[in-house]
């Protein structure tokens, strides 16, 4: 029998959890959107870094986005493109090096920071804008109910929730690279 009191079995549980949550029809799209915001966020300071401009950010319900940017040249725009996969990834990898950390009310924060610099710097769309106030709204209802369990639960599944997405969207466009090159 299994001791789900052991920390790698709720670990193991709370990624299985994520997987099965993200395939649910509307709630997964929901969820999804947090690596999609990571997505559009990382070409936005990718384009800030490399002296462009950022115009705006649009979050769709299908849980696609696009981060409409200005710049000079074609370099800068390269690795504007590139930046979406790697940083989220990255994110995803950073957000768990918090939580191992023991500094889950950075982790809170920093979401919270993200999503609210996001609503007001660049996301204008109306979904875009319906979801970063819910999300706020969640990440409020944590701090509010300070409650360890509850904010660990909630920032393990958003964690993991957007690993996986952002592992299972960077290997669906590597299929799509090779299989259809146009389309990717």
């Amino acid at each position: 029998m299994l001791d789900f009191a052991d920390k790698e079995y709720q670990y193991i549980g709370l990624f299985v959890i994520s997987f099965l949550i993200l395939r649910i029809p509307h709630v997964g799209k929901y969820v999804r959107v947090v690596n999609t915001l990571f997505h559009e966020n990382t070409h936005a300071v990718m384009a800030l870094l490399t002296s462009g401009s950022v115009l705006r950010i649009d979050l769709f319900a299908d849980t696609s986005g696009a981060c409409v940017f200005k710049s000079r040249y074609w370099i800068s725009t390269f690795f504007i493109n590139l930046a979406g996969y790697i940083g989220s990834s990255a994110s995803a990898f950073g957000m768990f090096w918090l939580m191992t950390n023991d500094h889950n009310d950075w982790l809170l924060y920093s979401l919270a920071g993200i999503a609210g610099l996001n609503l007001l710097l660049w996301v204008r769309n109306k979904y875009g804008i319906f979801w970063i106030i819910t999300f706020l709204l969640i990440c409020a209802g944590c701090y509010y109910l300070k409650n360890d369990a509850v904010t660990f639960y909630f920032l393990f599944l958003i964690c993991a929730l957007h690993l996986v997405e952002s592992v299972y969207s960077t290997l669906v466009l590597l299929y799509l690279s090779a299989e259809e090159p146009r389309s990717a």
